[in-house]
């Protein structure tokens, strides 16, 4: 990687590309979110530490480490950042590099449709031209569990696909709601995959006490709705969300039952990933799952799950060591999420890998050309990140500059014709 040499080794060790800005070279483009610039890195809790090493959050032209000396009072001086120093970075970013303009945030999208007649693009970013006679390659994805050697063929359309996109939404501003509609030659999916939490699908799932989002319960915890005196909160998953859980209800002393599928020594356990000197919290919660007689106030059930829920709060576990009742007073499900591609419509189930199938960034993930990250299935069609199974954010850089790269090279094809 030339960008973070050695990064997967854990080295720290400056980038060996020089970023210049070219305007003649500048695509006019949009990029529309929820929130604020940073994504996903905005609505997290802001004290927790970033896996990541914090220099590989940063973005060309602005070095993470030189604005993290410069935020006295906010920024960890840890190898690893704070969550609301990357959010923080970001929107500084944006700020910085005068970008503003291609922002449009608190927004949501509601409809993407392909469309034939010819309009003027009020946002143009480029044009879709076929490549005859290339043969795609797929990404071997860094989390997805798809083999890079995928025999099947893809299948393409037969008929040349419509020439624009109409991307449909609306803003929220003071309370209020505007409409848009932007038409436009390309579309980037860049909306991660943590739109919407995977749910178990058992009896009682949808009672109030059961939670899905670590922000909730951190809440009840912080306001003392949870503490030492509560019966214990039931923590389900072994990632690192659970682990965050956990984390947060024993600062606070409040009791803890874990259960999990997987057994400890299974060897794809994020824990067993991480080194021991750099992410001592979870290697102490990852001790804990191995050995839970003794620590007071958690109890660990590995390769155990939850069958039911009851509106007493109690809830039926099994397992191969267990198989009772326990009463809780809240209930965490940590066990991932999905992207929410709705907005997609009847197109949605034939971006992935093996289309009819809901994306899904570790089975599932939206198939891509590895050199444009370009749609194999949608021409016009663009998609990186956790979408595509990358779900390290140094990665995002390459992703981003192979689709520009894709588009310039498309806008320059177009000229040369005229």
């Amino acid at each position: 990687m030339l960008n973070h040499p050695q990064a997967d080794l854990g080295l720290e060790l400056p980038s060996l590309l020089n970023w210049n800005f070219s305007t003649k070279n500048t695509i006019d483009h949009l990029v529309i979110g929820r929130g604020p610039p940073g994504g996903a890195w905005q609505s997290m809790d802001g004290s927790v530490l970033t896996i990541s090493l914090g220099c590989w959050m940063e973005l060309p032209q602005m070095n993470f480490r030189e604005w993290q000396a410069s935020q006295v009072s906010r920024c960890s001086r840890e190898s690893r950042a704070a969550v609301s120093s990357v959010a923080q970075y970001y929107c500084d970013y944006v700020k910085a590099h005068n970008l503003g303009r291609y922002f449009l945030s608190n927004s949501i999208v509601t409809e993407v449709n392909q469309v034939v007649r010819a309009k003027r693009p009020r946002r143009e970013n480029g044009d879709i031209l076929r490549r005859r006679g290339y043969e795609p390659r797929i990404r071997r994805h860094t989390i997805c569990e798809v083999p890079f050697n995928d025999s099947r063929q893809i299948l393409r359309p037969e008929s040349p696909p419509p020439l624009l996109w109409e991307v449909k939404g609306f803003s929220i501003e003071n309370g209020l709601c505007s409409p848009f509609t932007y038409i436009t030659k390309n579309v980037v999916l860049a909306s991660g995959a943590s739109d919407q939490p995977n749910t178990l699908g058992i009896p009682g799932e949808n009672l109030s006490f059961v939670l899905h989002s670590l922000n909730r319960l951190e809440q009840l915890i912080v306001s003392g709705h949870l503490n030492k005196n509560s019966d214990p909160i039931l923590v389900i998953g072994a990632g690192l969300s659970a682990a965050d859980a956990i984390i947060a209800a024993r600062f606070h002393s409040v009791p803890v039952i874990h259960i999990f599928r997987r057994s400890v020594e299974d060897p794809n356990l994020i824990f067993r990933q991480l080194p021991q000197n750099m992410y001592p919290e979870y290697h102490k919660v990852y001790q804990m799952m191995k050995d839970s007689t003794g620590y007071d106030g958690y109890k660990g059930f590995e390769q155990h799950i939850l069958l039911e829920v009851r509106s007493d709060h109690k809830v039926k576990i099994v397992g191969p060591t267990c198989c009772g009742i326990a009463k809780v007073s809240y209930i965490l499900v940590c066990i991932g999420s999905h992207a929410n591609l709705s907005f997609m419509g009847d197109l949605e189930n034939n971006l992935g890998i093996y289309p009819g199938l809901p994306i899904d960034c570790k089975q599932n993930p939206v198939a891509v050309d590895i050199d444009t990250h370009a749609s194999l299935h949608i021409p016009g069609l663009y998609a990186l990140g956790p979408l595509v199974g990358e779900n390290f954010v140094r990665f995002l850089q390459g992703g981003a500059l192979a689709i520009t790269r894709d588009v310039m090279k498309k806008k320059r094809r177009k000229q040369s014709l005229h």
